[in-house]
């Protein structure tokens, strides 16, 4: 919502939750849900932790021009909830995560930060079928592309021969676009009837693709088929991060659509402040 502070803080206030909890953003977008799995998963096991609320969201479409091919088709909003509680008896997770920072201009906001605050928000003519102002996110298909199906395959196989696995009962996959999904399925021999789809129908939510999709899949369904779980998201960065799990027993919901704001009263803020001194 803001440069500063975390959105996390504001959701702890409007959730109601205790003072005595951390609450942070974890700024990575498509990989943002499994990076954040695993920092639950890490907090759960410290001995005065024992539940943790993940909630991965992205409002894509707010930093994509209409008039971007490249983007503005798939872009679109969701978020979404998860919450994990300590218990001793679950079946060990596992979890890769990596970082290939050289290529963050692949995938960029490039104004709006602090390193540049001031842009143009008029919308030009940049290539066939890119009109986009400086708060407008940019994408290097091509790079983009080819990151997605070397890296992302490399890291699966790489990460499954570190815990002997060979193969889970599905394989949740960041939905970037189908092609893409479909191409890392084939590299890591997965069958498509095992690679649930969701972006034909929701586009790509960005850090939420991954939940979207179980959501999609089981919401409201028996999850006891699902003793092995790949989850596996990259992007923006450029970062990625595959993770090993068990989702038997789960309860999940079926999506649900909203369009209710939370009022912030920004505008309000200096009227607000007490002078210390009158």
């Amino acid at each position: 919502d803001y440069i500063a502070p975390s959105t996390a803080c504001l959701l702890q206030h409007r959730l109601g939750l205790s003072d005595n909890c951390l609450a942070y953003d974890i700024n990575l977008a498509c990989s943002g849900y499994v990076y954040g799995l695993s920092a639950a998963k890490s907090y759960l096991s410290n001995p005065s932790i024992n539940n943790v609320l993940l909630l991965a969201g992205d409002t894509v479409s707010k930093h994509c021009s209409p008039n971007d091919k490249t983007l503005s088709i798939l872009s679109t909003d969701a978020g979404s909830a998860t919450f994990l509680v300590k218990d001793e008896n679950e079946p060990k997770s596992h979890y890769k995560l990596k970082t290939i920072g050289k290529g963050y201009r692949n995938l960029i906001v490039p104004y709006g930060g602090y390193r540049h605050r001031k842009g143009s928000f008029e919308r030009t003519y940049r290539e066939e079928g890119v009109y986009r102002n400086d708060f407008d996110g940019y994408m290097n298909g091509a790079e983009v592309f080819k990151f997605s199906i070397t890296e992302v395959p490399k890291l699966i196989k790489s990460f499954n021969e570190e815990i002997g696995r060979t193969s889970y009962d599905k394989y949740f996959l960041h939905q970037a676009n189908l092609f893409i999904i479909n191409n890392i399925a084939k590299r890591i021999k997965a069958s498509k009837q095992d690679v649930p789809v969701s972006i034909d129908r929701y586009g790509n939510t960005g850090a939420a693709t991954i939940p979207l999709t179980i959501c999609d899949a089981y919401g409201g369904r028996d999850t006891k088929e699902l003793e092995s779980v790949l989850v596996c998201g990259f992007g923006i960065g450029l970062s990625l991060g595959v993770g090993a799990l068990s989702l038997s027993g789960t309860k999940v919901l079926p999506i649900s659509v909203s369009d209710i704001t939370f009022e912030d009263s920004v505008d309000l803020l200096h009227s607000e402040t007490v002078p210390l001194v009158r």
